[in-house]
Order: C-alpha cells, then structure tokens, then sequence
C-alpha cells in the first residue's frame, strides 16, 4: 500500500501517517507474542513474531526500536548472539536509524562470519542505509571484490529495494553492466536484473 500510494520514493508524508495505523495493527499482537518464544509455543505463534516486531519496529514504536538498538549493541559491544529469527530486525533498524559507525560495524560482521546465510541476513541490512555516501560505499563494496561473486546480486537485488538508493544502484548497474557481464554473467539469474 505504502508503494502504490506514495507519489515517490522521497515522499514520506504516507508512510509517516501510517505509522500509527500500523502500530494499533501490530501492538497487541506483539505485547501477547514478546520477543522471546514461550514453552509449547504454537507453530505459527513462532513464525508470526519476527514479522509483527519488524512491523513495530518499522513503523517506529519507540520501545521496539530502543529493545532492537539494544540487542544490537550488545551483540557489538558484548558479542552476546541474537535470536536467529530476530536478526534482519537488528541489523536493519540499526542501519535504518544509523549511519557511518554502524555502516563499519555491520560490515566487520559480515567480514567475520562463515555462515552464508548470516551474510545473506547483513546483506539486508547494509544496503538498507538511507544516506547516499553510505550506499556509495557499499556499491564500491560489491566491486573491489569483498562480495564473493554468486553474493553480488543480493547485494543488487537489495539496493534496489532500498527506495533511499533504487536510482543510484540504477545508475551504477548500466555503468557496471560490462563487469558484471564479466563476472557473473553465467549465472542464470543475472539476465533477470533489469526486471
């Protein structure tokens, strides 16, 4: 809804008033679901809760965003681990209300792990930074050879979700499309990119 009614990617006059419709949504749900699993815990109770805290923490509760910056910084500060399912939701809200501190910190994590899908989940949350010098990093990122070559169209695919970067990463994938046709123009998603 926010995507077809906005009048463009830098209006946010929409997507502020949702906020508090969202909110009323997603609050009592996420007050009987916590952000921990309980015993005997339904199924599907288990699959809604990532779901219900990032829509809270998107539409910016304030004690879910201040629950997830806190989680986040333990896990820097303290190297204390994160609930798997609850991860994206850290990372992102991080890097949504961070900047150039966070930008550093998410990509040591990513340099550190050896775990395909942990960098898969901070993929997500490095290209999901709004401020343009920050994107411009992370696209430099994907071809000074730091993203391993079947990672680099999540990297893409990413950005371009990322309204805040969707016309630089544009820009930036028809400058590159002869090194990315190079490099991994095999791969039978790469002709997909312009879609």
């Amino acid at each position: 809804i926010r995507q077809t009614l906005s009048s463009s990617d830098k209006d946010d006059s929409l997507r502020e008033s949702m906020k508090p419709f969202v909110r009323k949504l997603v609050l009592p749900e996420l007050d009987r679901l916590g952000w921990s699993k309980s015993e005997n815990e339904p199924h599907l109770d288990s699959l809604l809760r990532p779901t219900v805290i990032a829509m809270a923490a998107g539409a910016d509760h304030q004690p879910t965003v201040d629950h997830s910056l806190n989680l986040y910084r333990q896990l820097i500060d303290s190297s204390k681990p994160v609930d798997p399912d609850l991860r994206s939701i850290v990372y992102s809200t991080a890097a949504r209300l961070g900047a150039d501190k966070e930008y550093a910190e998410l990509i040591n994590l990513y340099e550190k792990t050896t775990s395909a899908d942990e960098r898969v989940t901070l993929t997500g949350a490095i290209t999901s930074f709004e401020q343009p010098e920050i994107h411009a990093k992370v696209l430099q990122y994907v071809r000074d050879g730091f993203v391993k070559p079947q990672d680099i169209l999540y990297w893409l695919a990413y950005s371009l979700m990322n309204r805040h970067a969707r016309l630089s990463t544009w820009s930036w994938i028809k400058e590159n499309w002869q090194w990315l046709a190079d490099t991994i123009g095999t791969d039978l998603s790469f002709y997909r990119i312009p879609m």
